[in-house]
Formats: structure tokens, C-alpha cells, sequence
């Protein structure tokens, strides 16, 4: 019987880090990022930036769901000259995004208005990660819908399981 934690042998997680990098370096960034500001405030609760700590990691949050759905989208369109370009836009998304969120107002407490935008933004984008890779066909083959199909079930597979772990 093979062993379940032979998954997390550093052999197979410095592949899987390689891969990750080539494949999505902004996202993994960003992630990264993401990582060293919620250590941040789980460790200094309540301190002066926290506000605007909370507002770069929902900024982070999003954009790196929307950088993996460009990413996979340039890996389906490389043909294209202009498909080097793409990358930059989450980013100026990310800047636009982080500057639409107001700072937590300590009259009222919450500010659900920009909690609801960022929860909309974070469902479009990773319903876009689903069918990314399928935008701007000219011809669906029945090789392509079949493809599609595959590709649909390993990413909501992958979705479900993450959210159940």
C-alpha cells in the first residue's frame, strides 16, 4: 500500500514549486505576499495598519484569482502577439480594486458595501478560471467540448476538495 504522506516528500513539493513558479509567477507572488500580511496580522492584532492591511490582502485576494484565469487564458491563446501584455492588466486591476475599497469607518464598524464587492469579484473570477482557457474560439469540435468537460471536472474537483480540506 503506498504511503498517503509520500506526496509531501521534498522531491515532489520542489516539482510542484518549479511548476507553480513557471506557470504562474504573478499569482504566486501575490500569494506569497498574501501569506506574510495575514502572518502579520495574526500576530499584531489591532495595530494601526491593520485597516489597511485588510484592504491590500482582499486587493491581493482577488487579484490573484484574476491573474491564474489570464494565465491560463494566455496558455490557450499564445498564437496571439498581444497575449504577452495580458499579465499587466490584474495588476492594474489589483491598483483600481484596492483604491475603490474604502478604509473601515469606526462610526458604523463594517464596511459591507466593499465586503460585497470583493465577495462578487471573488465569485466572478474564479467562475472565469472554469472556462478561461475557452474564450474567444472561433470552432467547438466535439475533441474541444470533450476537453472542456475534462478540464471543468479536475478544476471544480479541485475547488471542492480544497474547500472540504
Amino acid at each position: 500500500m503506498k504511503n498517503f504522506l509520500s506526496f509531501f516528500s521534498p522531491k515532489n513539493l520542489g516539482d510542484i514549486a518549479q511548476t507553480l513558479w513557471t506557470r504562474f509567477p504573478i499569482p504566486t507572488v501575490l500569494v506569497l505576499v498574501n501569506a506574510g500580511f495575514a502572518w502579520y496580522q495574526v500576530n499584531h492584532p489591532g495595530s494601526p495598519e491593520s485597516d489597511m492591511i485588510f484592504r491590500v490582502m482582499m486587493t491581493l485576494i482577488v487579484t490573484s484569482f484574476l491573474s491564474v484565469g489570464v494565465a491560463i487564458f494566455g496558455e490557450s491563446h499564445s498564437d496571439n502577439k498581444y497575449v504577452r501584455w495580458i499579465p499587466i492588466l490584474p495588476i492594474l486591476y489589483g491598483i483600481g480594486f484596492y483604491f475603490s475599497i474604502r478604509y473601515m469607518d469606526t462610526n458604523s464598524g463594517f464596511f459591507s458595501d466593499d465586503i460585497v464587492l470583493f465577495i462578487l469579484h471573488l465569485v466572478g473570477f474564479i467562475a472565469w478560471i472554469f472556462f478561461a482557457p475557452y474564450l474567444l474560439r472561433r470552432e467547438q469540435t466535439e475533441k474541444d467540448v470533450i476537453q472542456y468537460t475534462n478540464y471543468f471536472t479536475q478544476v471544480a474537483w479541485a475547488f471542492l476538495m480544497s474547500g472540504l480540506v
